[in-house]
Parts: C-alpha cells; sequence; structure tokens
C-alpha cells in the first residue's frame, strides 16, 4: 500500500518534468531549424545506475552541510536530530525522482506492477544504505 502511495503521488510529478522538455534551434541560411530532442529510451536498470550514483555523490555533501549546521546549533538532541533529518529528506528527493521515473518507465511499456517494483526496491536499498551514513554523523555527535 505504502509504495502504491508513493506511485500515485510521484508519478504526476514525473509526467509534469516530461512536459518541460525544451527544443534545439540553430540558424541556417537565415531559416530557423527546430530539431527535436534526442529521445534516449530509458530503462530501470539506466535509471537505477544514474539516481544511484546521485545518491551517493550527494551525501558526502550532505554530511558536510549536517556537521556545519550541527556546529552552529545549540548541539541539542532534538537540533542534531532535526538536522539529520532534513539531510535525509535530501537524500530522499533525489531516490523519489528516480522511483517516479521508474513509474513512468513501467506506465509507458505497460509493465507489471511487480516489475516496477523490484527495480524500485532496489534503488530504495541503495537510499537506505546512504541515509545510514547520514544517521551515522548524527549518532557521533548525539553521543558525545
Amino acid at each position: 500500500m505504502k509504495k502504491l502511495l508513493i506511485v500515485v503521488t510521484c508519478v504526476p510529478l514525473a509526467f509534469s518534468l516530461v512536459a518541460c522538455g525544451e527544443s534545439n534551434s540553430s540558424e541556417t541560411s537565415g531559416e530557423v531549424v527546430t530539431k527535436e530532442p534526442e529521445k534516449v529510451e530509458k530503462t530501470y536498470e539506466s535509471v537505477l545506475s544514474d539516481y544511484t550514483l546521485q545518491i551517493q555523490n550527494a551525501v558526502p555533501n550532505l554530511i558536510n552541510e549536517f556537521n556545519t549546521e550541527a556546529d552552529a546549533s545549540d548541539g541539542s538532541i532534538e537540533s542534531l536530530a532535526e538536522i539529520s533529518n532534513n539531510k535525509v529528506q535530501d537524500l530522499a528527493k533525489i531516490c523519489n525522482d528516480g522511483v517516479s521515473e521508474m513509474a513512468e518507465i513501467m506506465y509507458d511499456k505497460g509493465d507489471d506492477y511487480e516489475v516496477y517494483e523490484e527495480w524500485a526496491n532496489q534503488l530504495q536499498n541503495v537510499y537506505m544504505d546512504e541515509a545510514s551514513k547520514i544517521q551515522d554523523a548524527y549518532m557521533s555527535r548525539a553521543s558525545v
């Protein structure tokens, strides 16, 4: 049920992003020629790979931001937890974007939900593993 809710809330966002494509234009002998952007067919695997890298690349920066904001905070467990949760939420946005793209692939190809779910779970596992690194930074500060 929870995963279905994710799909239902993310699909409209994915469709709105797709509608925001841009066209390329070039001038040749006074004429403006508009070319359609090359459509690269996305696959579950390519989306998983792309968003895995985005998540993994974001974590060091999010941990640095956590540490900077934690230094400037009052140091209470509540403050540290709020900062940590905000960073984990930033990471979740990346994951949700990837899950939305996977949902779009499912609808475009007419795949069974189980196919989508298998790939979405893999991305969510990457998110959980990487989010735990931010939570570890919180725990090291909170336990001092």
